[in-house]
C-alpha cells in the first residue's frame, strides 16, 4: 500500500461549519509524520453561501503549518453529496493513494490520534477494507442533559449494537477499492449502499462483517438531532437505505416491453441527453472564455469528456440501440448503419475517448479552448441532425432553430404550461416568457443562440438583456431548476 493519502471533504452550504472541520482535521497528528503524502481536497457542491471562500481561509491558516500538505479546491455546479463523492474518489483523488478519507464537513475530530488510529488500522490489517472511528453526538459531552438528549444517546447505543457499522461522517478505505465502486445517483442512505458493497466484495461472496473495523482511540463529535420530530424520520431513513432487496431475475421478465427493451426509448430522451450535455458545455466555454475557476482545474476536461460519450449514445438511442454498459454501447456504435449525423467518424473516434475517461478518470490535459471549439461544431451539427429526426424539420443553421415559432415539445397540455410558469413566478419570482409553451423550450432556443454566438437571440428567449454574465447566470439558474 503506498505511503499516500487522499481526504476528500464533501459539502453543501457549510460555510458556518467548514472552517471548524477544517481546523480540526490539521490538528491532526498524523499530518506531521514525514513518512505520509497528505492531499486535502473539497468538493463544494452548487454552495450558494460563502463556503468557498471559507475553505480558502482555512487552507490559508493551515498552509503555515503543513507546507507540503497539498490542498485543493474543485467546485461541483449539480448538487448531490453522491455526485460529490463520485467526483471525488475517480477523478479529483490522488491515484496513487493508498488510502481515501472522506469526511463530512460539520464534524470536528474528537483527540489528535484520531486519523492516526485509524489509517494505522488499515496497515495492519490486511483484510479490513473500511476503517471507521466512533461517532459522538455534541449532547453526549453535555454535562447536564435533557429528556430528549438522553432518547437520542438510547439511540445511537441501539445502533451501534450492530456489526460493521459504517458512518459516511468519517471513514478510511483503500483507495484501490472505493475506485472500483460508483454510487448510483437516487441512493437514500450512500453510506448504506457503500457498506453492503464492501462486505459483500460488490456482491461476490456472503457478507463479511470484519472488513469493517473501528479503530480504537478514534472518534469525531457531530452535532446530533435531538427533537422527536428529528430522531424518527432520520432512524426510518437509516433502515431504509440499509435494506438491500434481491429476487429472482425473471421477475424481470414480468416488466412491460417499454422498459426493457430500448427500442422503445422516446426520442425526446436523446435530446434531452444531448441538451444537458450541451448546456455543460456551454458553461465550459464561458469558463474558458472568462478565465473563471473552473477552467483552472478539471471541469473542462470532465465536461468535453462527458460530451464525447453523448454524441454516439444520442444517436444510438434514436436508432434504438441503447444499452446501459458503456462498453457494449461502443461496440454497437461501431457497426451502426443508416441514417447518422454528420461526420460519423469522428464522432466514433470521440466516443472511445469518452468510454476510455469514464472506466479511467484521468486528467489528461492538452489544449481546452481547441477542443471545445470543435467538440461545438460537432454537437451544433448532432443536435439539428437529431431534431430534424425528431420534428420534421430540417434547419440549416442554429439560428433558424432558434427562431422557429413551431412546438419543440409537442404533446405537452396548454394548462399544464401556465400552470408551470404560474408556479415558477410564485416560486421563484419570476418565469421564462412564452406561457404558452413548456419553460424547458425557451432553454432549447437559449442553448441554441448561445452555441450560434446569438447572444441576441438567447436574450429574447430568456426574457433578459443580452449581457454575457446576467445571460450565463440566467441561463444556468433555469438549467438547475428543467435539467
Amino acid at each position: 500500500m503506498s505511503k499516500r493519502i487522499s481526504i476528500g471533504l464533501l459539502a453543501w452550504n457549510e460555510e458556518e461549519s467548514i472552517g471548524a472541520t477544517l481546523d480540526s482535521l490539521f490538528g491532526q497528528s498524523l499530518f506531521l509524520d514525514p513518512e505520509w503524502y497528505i492531499e486535502v481536497v473539497c468538493v463544494p457542491n452548487a454552495c450558494t453561501d460563502g463556503t468557498v471562500a471559507a475553505i480558502r481561509r482555512a487552507y490559508e491558516r493551515a498552509a503555515v503549518r503543513h507546507p507540503r500538505v497539498a490542498m485543493e479546491i474543485h467546485e461541483l455546479v449539480q448538487p448531490g453529496k453522491v455526485n460529490a463523492w463520485n467526483h471525488f474518489v475517480r477523478l479529483y483523488s490522488d491515484p496513487t493513494a493508498g488510502i481515501l478519507v472522506l469526511v463530512d464537513a460539520d464534524i470536528l475530530f474528537h483527540g489528535v490520534d484520531t486519523l492516526r488510529n485509524m489509517v494505522r488500522l488499515l496497515e495492519e490489517n490486511p483484510d479490513v477494507v473500511v476503517a471507521t472511528d466512533r461517532p459522538v453526538k455534541h449532547v453526549e459531552l453535555a454535562e447536564r442533559k435533557t429528556v430528549m438528549d438522553r432518547i437520542s444517546l438510547a439511540v445511537s447505543r441501539m445502533t451501534r449494537l450492530a456489526p460493521g457499522q459504517l458512518t459516511g461522517q468519517l471513514y478510511a478505505a483503500r483507495g484501490d477499492f472505493l475506485r472500483r465502486l460508483v454510487i448510483p445517483e437516487g441512493i437514500l442512505v450512500e453510506d448504506g449502499f457503500l457498506k453492503q458493497m464492501v462486505v459483500t466484495d460488490c456482491f461476490t461472496r456472503p457478507a463479511d462483517q470484519t472488513r469493517i473495523r473501528c479503530a480504537p482511540d478514534a472518534a469525531h463529535v457531530f452535532e446530533a438531532y435531538t427533537r422527536i420530530g428529528d430522531i424518527l424520520p432520520n432512524q426510518r431513513r437509516q433502515a431504509v437505505g440499509h435494506v438491500v432487496v434481491s429476487g429472482d431475475r425473471a421477475l424481470l421478465d414480468e416488466l412491460p416491453a417499454g422498459a426493457r427493451d430500448a427500442s422503445q426509448i422516446p426520442l425526446h430522451e436523446a435530446t434531452r441527453l444531448l441538451f444537458n450535455r450541451g448546456s455543460s458545455l456551454y458553461f465550459a466555454g464561458h469558463a474558458l472564455r472568462f478565465q473563471t475557476e473552473r477552467a483552472q482545474g478539471t471541469y473542462v476536461e470532465r465536461v468535453q469528456s462527458k460530451l464525447k460519450l453523448a454524441l454516439a449514445d444520442a444517436v444510438l438511442t434514436a436508432h434504438g440501440g441503447y444499452d446501459r454498459s458503456c462498453v457494449v454501447r461502443r461496440e454497437r456504435a461501431r457497426v451502426l448503419a443508416g441514417d447518422l449525423p454528420p461526420d460519423w467518424p469522428g464522432i466514433l473516434a470521440l466516443h472511445a475517448e469518452g468510454v476510455e475517461f469514464k472506466l479511467h478518470p484521468r486528467h489528461r490535459g492538452g489544449n481546452l479552448a481547441e477542443s471545445q471549439d470543435a467538440l461545438r461544431r460537432i454537437w451544433v451539427d448532432t443536435w439539428l441532425w437529431l431534431e430534424r429526426r425528431r420534428l420534421g424539420v430540417a434547419w440549416d443553421r442554429l439560428e433558424d432553430y432558434a427562431t422557429w415559432r413551431g412546438d419543440l415539445l409537442p404533446g405537452e397540455s396548454p394548462w399544464r404550461c401556465v400552470l408551470l410558469h404560474v408556479r415558477d413566478r410564485l416560486k421563484y419570482r419570476e418565469c421564462l416568457p412564452d406561457w404558452r409553451r413548456p419553460p424547458r423550450t425557451c432553454l432549447m432556443r437559449a442553448l441554441a443562440a448561445f452555441h450560434g454566438a446569438r447572444g441576441d437571440l438567447a436574450a429574447a428567449a430568456l426574457g433578459v438583456p443580452a449581457d454575457p454574465q446576467v445571460l450565463h447566470d440566467t441561463y444556468r439558474r433555469w438549467w438547475l431548476r428543467y435539467n
